[in-house]
């Protein structure tokens, strides 16, 4: 394996655990403690803050995903064979992927017509985000595991 590809793969490895292990963060820890511990209205303001810049970090780590995603994709297809089953986990996992980003452009668009001043009570489709990185995480591992190269 070359340095750039090294690299590359632990660019793209490290923006998905910071994208996951934020979401997972938001779902698991932070907005069920700010609802234990905070009013209602201090909540949602710190929920708003932390979303709002979240979002962003977010959208970043999508492009590097991309970016570095796309170079994987073009260097494993010079770099042998895969057996035919490897395809199937490399489409779900890219199916999930678009649909993740669907859900996050969804949010962040949302966010943005959102006067600052209005604050989320929640964070939208939290959720069905993870549970959508989480398929995905699973998949990558799967393809890496099974059918490595």
């Amino acid at each position: 394996m070359n340095l750039f590809r090294l690299v590359n793969h632990w660019i793209h490895l490290l923006s998905a655990i910071f994208w996951v292990g934020g979401l997972a963060v938001l779902y698991l820890v932070l907005v069920p403690i700010l609802r234990q511990t905070l009013s209602a209205q201090a909540a949602a303001s710190v929920i708003s803050a932390v979303y709002r810049k979240f979002a962003t970090i977010t959208f970043i780590l999508i492009f590097v995903m991309l970016l570095t995603g796309g170079i994987n994709i073009g260097m494993s297809r010079h770099g042998g064979t895969f057996p035919p089953q490897y395809f199937p986990l490399l489409g779900a996992k890219l199916l999930l992927a678009v649909v993740l980003m669907t859900v996050t452009w969804r949010n962040f668009v949302e966010m943005r017509r959102t006067p600052p001043q209005e604050l989320f009570t929640d964070v939208p489709f939290l959720r069905l985000s993870l549970a959508l990185a989480i398929m995905i995480v699973f998949l990558a591992a799967s393809m890496r595991t099974l059918y490595p190269h």
